[in-house]
């Protein structure tokens, strides 16, 4: 009798071990799910807080929980076996930090605040069930892969959960101030300022209103060329920095004189004392002011939706930082022997050519 395995065509393997994917650490799981929750609510506070009142501390505050939050989702999935357990802890994670707005539970704000719950959820829970598809259908845990399928997913829902609560902040209960969104503009401008100094390098925003505009003037002058004629009547072509020092005055005034009419006629009253950027709040908030209330909803709206797709752009940048973060916690977690690789080997029956 032949006793080569290979020359048997009902060849199967059988596993002498069979230990089944389930959860059994119940503390365990607790504590991922208190550790979510707690990053969770401290992203959301320092959030706020920074939406508020722009400081170093409550910004970094919000990217450390952040970060931690959504690698503690990619462990959470990894780690806890049951969808129904992943769920119920994303849906702690979503709905505990929105009872620090308690005060605001009123028919005006509630149906925002459970929209914005109920998007969260959507997002995070398609995540969550792609990444446990693939954790199932892998032979050995592809961290990076997994992170890779789940991140846009995962950051969406919670960034499109920020975008509502600070649609709330600023629109609905009222705390856009305007030393913020003088800020805010500082901020931008700050921003533009080096793509600006290309055509004119000489200006900056935090100029007065007044010498802003003179540079602006000076600027255009120097770029202009003058036609002079001599006591003979012979005439000349000049560039404004070839004329002499008194006809530069003469023609830098009366410019500043036509800029100033143009702009008192485009915007009434102007402050030449006045910073840049204070002027460019002014005029943007009366725009929206005279617009009406219809328009402005739009323009709010409008607002969020830009500031959602800014920093989805920048997150997308940090995607290797948050797969990073996540598995060197997963290495610590097995390296400290708080979690223990198992092996699961299945019966299966395959055909040969014998």
């Amino acid at each position: 009798m032949d006793q080569n395995p290979l020359h048997n065509p009902n060849l199967e393997i059988i596993s002498e071990r069979r230990e089944p994917e389930t959860d059994r650490s119940v503390w365990k799981i607790l504590l991922f799910g208190l550790l979510g929750i707690a990053a969770s609510a401290a992203a959301v506070s320092g959030f706020m807080n920074f939406s508020t009142k722009p400081d170093a501390l409550y910004f970094w505050t919000f990217v450390a929980a952040i970060l931690l939050f959504w690698a503690l989702k990619l462990l959470q999935i990894f780690f806890v076996k049951g969808f129904w357990k992943l769920f119920l802890i994303t849906l702690l994670e979503v709905l505990v930090p929105l009872t620090v707005f308690r005060a605001h539970f009123d028919s005006a704000t509630l149906p925002f605040l459970l929209s914005a719950a109920v998007l969260a959820l959507l997002f995070i829970g398609a995540a969550i069930k792609r990444g446990r598809k693939m954790v199932e259908n892998s032979i050995e845990p592809q961290f990076f892969s997994v992170s890779k399928s789940m991140l846009p997913k995962l950051t969406t829902g919670f960034l499109v959960f920020l975008s509502i609560l600070l649609y709330l902040n600023y629109f609905v209960w009222g705390n856009f101030t305007d030393t913020l969104g003088k800020a805010m503009v500082t901020s931008v401008t700050s921003s533009a300022e080096p793509v600006v100094h290309l055509w004119i390098p000489n200006i900056s925003f935090t100029m007065s209103v007044g010498t802003f505009l003179d540079t602006l003037v000076r600027e255009k002058l120097e770029q202009t060329t003058f036609t002079v004629a001599d006591t003979g009547g012979q005439t000349y072509r000049l560039g404004f920095l070839e004329l002499p020092s008194k006809q530069q005055e003469l023609y830098l005034e009366q410019a500043r004189r036509e800029a100033d009419t143009v702009l008192m006629t485009q915007f009434g009253t102007i402050n030449r004392d006045e910073s840049v950027n204070s002027f460019l709040y002014d005029l943007g908030k009366k725009y929206v002011g005279d617009m009406g209330t219809a328009m402005s909803d739009i323009l709010s709206i409008a607002a969020i939706v830009l500031f959602f797709l800014s920093i989805k752009g920048v997150v997308v940048l940090f995607y290797w930082l948050i797969a990073l973060l996540g598995f060197i916690f997963f290495k610590l977690c097995i390296v400290t022997g708080f979690a223990v690789m198992s092996v699961e080997t299945k019966t299966r029956r395959f055909p040969i050519l014998p």
